[in-house]
């Protein structure tokens, strides 16, 4: 996984972005660009330029990406950065996660629920790891 300010779009005309894919593709990572549902998303803006990009982004293996809901990148008034952070939520099962996901070096936020986890009308939920990655 890698989360982070790329200072490039992933565009094959960009020199930045055919550096990184050398390294994403050995490593198996795949942008999660396109699970913004915004149109003409940008995580980037310079507005006295009227400049827009998307230099945000989050990188996760196949496996991982299937997982992924909550995509979005966050729009906030409160955020006086030009950059827009991305946020993303993995649902995973607890046997998923533990088989494949599971790294002592994880950074990442997990939430197991267990077994006892009840909803709000007392029927069970099915154990799943929440994992919440963010990045600037």
């Amino acid at each position: 996984m890698y989360v982070g300010d790329c200072n490039f779009e992933c565009n094959v005309t960009n020199v930045g972005y055919n550096i990184f894919a050398d390294f994403a593709d050995r490593c198996n990572l795949m942008s999660c660009d396109s699970l913004s549902n915004r149109e003409n998303a940008s995580t980037y803006h310079h507005e006295t330029l009227g400049h827009k990009s998307y230099l945000n982004h989050v990188f996760l293996s196949y496996v991982l990406k299937q997982y992924v809901c909550d995509y979005e990148i966050l729009d906030n008034v409160l955020n006086t950065s030009n950059h827009l952070p991305v946020s993303f939520c993995l649902m995973v099962s607890c046997d998923v996660y533990q088989a494949t996901v599971h790294s002592k070096s994880s950074r990442a936020i997990l939430t197991c629920l267990g077994p006892w986890a009840r909803q709000a009308d007392g029927a069970p939920i099915i154990p799943m790891a929440h994992v919440e990655g963010w990045g600037p």
